[in-house]
């Protein structure tokens, strides 16, 4: 819709970037091609991780250095990773491991898990 000038809130102009932080996927390539064609064409620039030599986040998972800092920041007691296939769990809960987060707990869609504070005497 920006690229068409049909997004009520927003309106992209000439010098405006757009960044894709995203991965093509398989399917899509032409649709957007399409899409970055019509911005360039409105003489907006368009960076992709094709055209750049920066790190562009791709993913809606994080890298492994980004849950290391996470975790070294918030320092975190349990970790129990909920998002991704189970190979991410298992990376996630190997990460917090090597960030010495004391425990990590791993389950499979649909698992639910009890979390209850300690008992108070």
């Amino acid at each position: 819709r920006l690229a068409r000038n049909q997004f009520r809130d927003l309106e992209l102009e000439e010098g405006d970037t757009v960044i894709f932080s995203s991965i093509v996927i398989p399917g899509n390539e032409e649709h957007i091609h399409r899409l970055i064609e019509q911005l360039e064409q409105k003489k907006i620039s368009v960076i992709t991780k094709y055209n750049t030599s920066r790190t562009i986040h791709a993913s809606g998972h994080p890298s492994e250095q980004d849950l290391l800092d996470l975790y070294g920041w918030v320092q975190p007691s349990l970790v129990i990773p909920t998002h991704g296939e189970q190979l991410h769990l298992a990376a996630n809960a190997k990460v917090a491991k090597q960030a010495k987060v004391p425990r990590q707990m791993t389950g499979f869609n649909g698992d639910l898990f009890e979390l209850v504070g300690a008992k108070r005497v």
